[in-house]
């Protein structure tokens, strides 16, 4: 009963991350130039939990609390970073968004190579 409900919570939270995206892109909403840093980045930070969590998953090793923990805390260190940078006139959104693009690109490349080495040990069966 306890891997149904993980299960259902996981793909919702998937389907939850898919219907914002969308809703995103398919709308036409202005975001102010002193708030768009911070969205850039929030969003990145979110991503990497998800895939974080894609990837906890795919190797059975997910917990909820940490994906909520995960994303809460990304979240106020992103704007923790991004506040003081601009408090001393330093670019530190730009680090962020790097550090986090980094940890999206090594999430998705290990999804990928668990993904293969588990086709490829299904295909010698």
């Amino acid at each position: 009963m306890k891997l149904i409900k993980n299960n259902l919570v996981f793909i919702l939270a998937i389907a939850g991350f898919a219907v914002g995206a969308l809703t995103g892109w398919m709308t036409n909403i202005y975001v102010s130039d002193s708030v768009s840093y911070y969205a850039a980045a929030i969003i990145l930070a979110v991503s990497d939990s998800v895939m974080g969590a894609i990837k906890n998953y795919i190797s059975s090793t997910y917990r909820f609390k940490e994906f909520i923990i995960g994303i809460v805390v990304n979240i106020v260190a992103v704007i923790a970073f991004i506040f003081a940078g601009s408090k001393l006139g330093i670019d530190l959104y730009m680090a962020v968004e790097i550090v986090f693009g980094i940890k999206i690109f090594e999430k998705i490349s290990k999804i990928r190579s668990f993904l293969l080495n588990k086709s490829q040990s299904c295909d010698k069966i």
